[in-house]
């Protein structure tokens, strides 16, 4: 799915399938489609100089609770 992706540094800060599946629990849905795939293969990033994609503990830090 990544295969074209060019990455400006080869060291790569990836979540883990079970802090993706900790977030999806926390936060009580299903995250948007990609994210999953994204942050498990490439971890943190910028994709086409518009959309930031952050860690899932990143995400659970910056979402007020309910």
């Amino acid at each position: 799915m990544f295969d074209g992706v060019y990455l400006v540094t080869p060291k790569l800060d990836r979540a883990s399938a079970e802090e993706v599946d900790a977030l999806e629990s926390e936060l009580g849905g299903a995250l948007p489609p990609g994210y999953r795939e994204f942050v498990t293969t490439l971890g943190e990033g910028i994709w086409s100089d518009f959309i930031r994609v952050y860690p899932p503990q990143r995400v659970l830090q910056e979402t007020p609770e309910q």
